[in-house]
């Protein structure tokens, strides 16, 4: 089986599992006493960590090789956390313009989880997605994407970080992120950047909503509105090119972050995995020149499947 058809196909039932399963064990869950923190947590260990364990039995998959667990530099780990904090505008302009046609549904799930301690909500919000979702997405199905080059990657890891969330409100934002993590883990050949950078993106969300609490509570109580689509045109077009002119500030400073960790990471030897493929080098994450080079679409069956299925889950379920 080809890397990206395998990586895709394993997107493709993760996928699935992750649609699916929530409903089967919700109410069993919250019979034994789960709060929404609680339920959320046991739904990632058991739809992205069980999956991923029994992709690495059963493919017998280099554990260090498959999910990048590399050492990275103290300089590293600096810029992960800058790019993070630089990013956030720029999630902010993309969480605006879906705004317009989606409704905030992680609004309201912060709302739901409001009256959490602030290390649960950091626990449920920012530690567990930066291990399980990377785990899946910048580790088997990034993986898979070792013969493509780090651009192609990013991009289709990106979009199909996008669909992971099921989620059209967060869906452009989301893609970007699930880009920027693929681009960082394949210029360090280590997924610890994208899980800092992960976990410092949701972390800054998390503070600002502790911090902001007295004032949430307070719109709750009026009935909040978490959806902007019923702005006035004008309004929704002058907000955009505000955010957007900041934005355009930031993502030029995130390019610059994005630079100096390539280069520091290139001063721990780090060489990519494509360029290896190319030069006939196998010394990376299981490559096999001859295999690294061979024609391996990314546009195939378990992928096609995958945007059919979410469309129509978005379409006629959420």
């Amino acid at each position: 089986m080809k890397p990206v058809f395998k990586s895709n196909l394993y997107f493709f039932i993760v996928l699935l599992v992750s649609m699916v399963g929530p409903y089967i064990v919700r109410r069993p869950l919250m019979a034994l006493g789960f709060n929404y923190g609680e339920l959320l947590m046991t739904v990632h260990a058991l739809f992205f960590l069980v999956p991923a364990v029994i992709y690495v039995v059963i493919t017998k998959a280099s554990v260090k090789e498959t999910f990048r667990f590399n050492k990275i530099s103290g300089k590293e780990i600096g810029y992960a956390i800058l790019i993070a904090i630089l990013s956030q505008p720029v999630m902010t302009l993309f969480s605006l313009i879906t705004s317009f046609f989606f409704d905030n549904d992680v609004a309201k799930a912060m709302n739901v989880m409001r009256d959490l301690p602030y290390w649960m909500m950091l626990l449920v919000v920012a530690v567990t997605p930066a291990i399980t979702e990377e785990i899946t997405m910048r580790g088997i199905v990034l993986s898979g994407y070792n013969n493509k080059s780090k651009l192609k990657a990013s991009l289709m890891i990106g979009l199909l970080f996008g669909i992971f969330h099921l989620n059209g409100q967060q869906f452009l934002y989301a893609a970007a992120l699930g880009a920027l993590f693929a681009y960082m883990v394949r210029v360090t050949n280590s997924i610890f950047v994208s899980m800092i950078c992960h976990f410092t993106v949701n972390g800054i969300q998390v503070t600002m909503q502790a911090l902001l609490a007295p004032f949430t509570k307070l719109a709750a109580a009026n009935q909040q509105n978490y959806s902007l689509r019923q702005l006035p045109l004008n309004q929704k077009i002058n907000t955009v090119l505000t955010f957007g002119f900041i934005a355009l500030i930031f993502a030029a400073l995130v390019s610059i972050c994005i630079k100096k960790l390539k280069e520091a990471a290139e001063q721990r030897g780090v060489v990519d995995s494509y360029e290896l493929a190319l030069a006939g080098d196998g010394r990376t994450a299981g490559f096999d020149g001859d295999i690294a080079l061979e024609k391996d679409n990314i546009i195939n069956i378990p992928f096609i499947a995958t945007v059919i299925i979410y469309l129509v889950y978005m379409i006629f379920i959420a």
